[in-house]
């Protein structure tokens, strides 16, 4: 689905399911399954709506390895290079594992080393979204929270939770005014999951974590009216299964990838989070 595809507002009044200007990068769709929520951004789609401009593409650079060399071949055959302020690369499970053994865990075992890199990137990945989803009050968390899988119940650990906001407009003759009525928060009660691996991520993967995690969400009230999102930021060569996607739809909620690039700069790794574009801001695997 492209960004704000099917895009509507329905009734006298516009409700708007409110993202941040900075977190455009991520796919702002469709939450509500009537149709009548949209994540806002500036400039998606061309038009104005409520005031809010849109167009299709803003981070719509292609990703292509500034040598022309595989980066996971580059970076394991030579991990002293930096590509200081040169181009973006696809992050992969092994490219990490490689930068993290040889910088932070060189005695480890390889579950150890799993798990250390697996930290470090999910902190990595918190601490950008924590800056570009900040007006949504996005944290890490560690909190245990009530989920069911198969009929059962199943406590989950989300990584990170963020807030649901549905703002209202005035509208005029069914068009949305940029002039505001009301303004709902529902804390806390979207979900985000991160995860260092290659191959593909199932619903039912890790005794059904993401099913119980969207699960979780669906009986909010909030999500529950108005539709929610669920984020799942990998590495580079991670799929997420179909079924995953059609859950969430089931409970009216988009299943949203990110996926993370890097660059060395000064024997550090930056990175940053992709999906149709570019995340505005980046941080250090450290």
């Amino acid at each position: 689905m492209g960004l704000l595809e099917g895009a509507a507002i329905s009734g006298t009044l516009g409700n708007i399911a409110s993202n941040p200007g900075a977190i455009k990068f991520v796919l702002p769709s469709i939450v509500s399954g009537g149709l009548n929520s949209a994540f806002t951004g500036s400039n998606l789609l061309g038009g104005a709506i409520g005031g809010i401009s849109y167009s299709g593409n803003l981070f719509g650079n292609s990703i292509t390895s500034t040598d022309g060399i595989n980066a996971a071949y580059k970076y394991i055959i030579s991990p002293e290079e930096d590509n200081f302020a040169g181009g973006w690369d696809d992050l992969t499970k092994n490219i990490l594992l490689n930068y993290v053994k040889n910088g932070f865990c060189q005695a480890c075992s390889y579950g150890q080393l799993q798990q250390k890199a697996g930290t470090m990137f999910e902190n990595a990945f918190n601490r950008i979204m924590g800056i570009d989803y900040s007006s949504l009050n996005y944290e890490s968390n560690d909190t245990k929270i009530a989920g069911k899988y198969k009929g059962k119940l199943r406590n989950t650990i989300p990584d990170g939770i963020f807030d649901l906001v549905i703002d209202e407009y005035y509208s005029i003759f069914k068009v949305p005014t940029p002039f505001p009525k009301s303004s709902t928060r529902y804390p806390g009660v979207q979900f985000a999951e991160v995860k260092a691996m290659d191959g593909t991520l199932y619903s039912g993967s890790n005794q059904g974590q993401i099913s119980s995690m969207l699960y979780a969400m669906s009986i909010n009230n909030g999500v529950n009216q108005y539709g929610g999102q669920f984020i799942i930021g990998t590495t580079s060569d991670t799929k997420i299964s179909p079924n995953i996607v059609a859950q969430g739809l089931l409970h009216n909620i988009q299943v949203v990838h990110i996926t993370a690039q890097y660059r060395m700069i000064n024997k550090f790794m930056e990175v940053r989070l992709y999906n149709g574009g570019a995340s505005p801001s980046t941080t250090f695997i450290k």
